[in-house]
């Protein structure tokens, strides 16, 4: 989304803040 949220290494997933999306932090690359 907009705001960049990307997951922490220790979470496997997680839910964005701002357009309240999980993301995978496996899949997911900064």
């Amino acid at each position: 989304c907009s705001s960049g949220f990307y997951a922490d290494p220790n979470q496997k997933r997680l839910t964005c803040p701002d357009c309240r999306s999980i993301t995978c932090a496996s899949c997911r690359k900064p």
